[in-house]
């Protein structure tokens, strides 16, 4: 057998076992409400949360969670959402929406906020992107974060990034200069010129995305 078959086997049975884990969920011990609404499973854990408070913060999960019936909230597993992000990003995530000190933010490290903020991207959980991006930015990581998103492709956390990078007042570093390339480089500095002329973010994402996007292949 080929390494390459053996890498198939095991990305086979990584799946499986995944699936699994979301057909028989472990009910999570610290965000389980029994006066919670939504029911939620990631990577095999199981938990029951406010959706109200989801779909405050969400876009995202506003629309998943309109379309599940009420019924859910009454244990109707067929009924659970499931979402496809990193188990131990998602509980951070929940650690900032349920802080065990009301009003307290949970202290991350570098890596957690990273993990925060990929997952909240993915999730449009605008409260913990903004938050993860305000403490990332003061121990300038944002170059280590806009190489993470280049690497793995990350569309929503390249718009994150990408809009830190256009619409704040500070220029952007050599780091970051050296990261995005000459191509990239230029297509930011005139995103950049087009935010301070008042354009539409959305609108210039648009645009600079597929520049982004051509320049690594896709």
């Amino acid at each position: 057998m080929s390494s390459d078959d053996s890498d198939i086997f095991s990305d086979d049975y990584t799946r499986y076992k995944q699936h699994f884990r979301n057909i028989y969920p472990d009910n999570h011990d610290r965000f389980w409400f029994e006066d919670g609404e939504a029911c939620i499973i990631v990577d095999g854990s199981r938990y029951k949360l406010h959706a109200s408070l989801l779909k405050r913060h969400s876009p995202f999960l506003r629309n998943k969670l309109h379309a599940i019936p009420s019924r859910a909230a009454h244990n109707h597993r067929r009924d659970d959402l499931i979402l496809e992000v990193k188990k131990d990003a998602f509980e951070l995530i929940l650690s900032l929406l349920y802080p065990q000190t009301l009003g307290a933010l949970p202290h991350f490290t570098e890596t957690e906020w990273a993990s925060v903020l990929e997952a909240a991207s993915q999730l449009e959980l605008t409260t913990a992107v903004n938050a993860a991006m305000k403490h990332l930015g003061r121990r300038g990581y944002t170059a280590g974060l806009l190489r993470t998103s280049m690497d793995t492709r990350n569309d929503a956390l390249q718009y994150t990034i990408f809009k830190k990078l256009c619409t704040r007042s500070k220029g952007l570093t050599p780091e970051e200069g050296e990261i995005l390339g000459v191509k990239k480089l230029v297509a930011v500095a005139n995103a950049r010129e087009r935010c301070k002329g008042g354009a539409d973010w959305d609108t210039i994402w648009a645009d600079l995305r597929l520049q982004v996007l051509t320049d690594q292949d896709l």
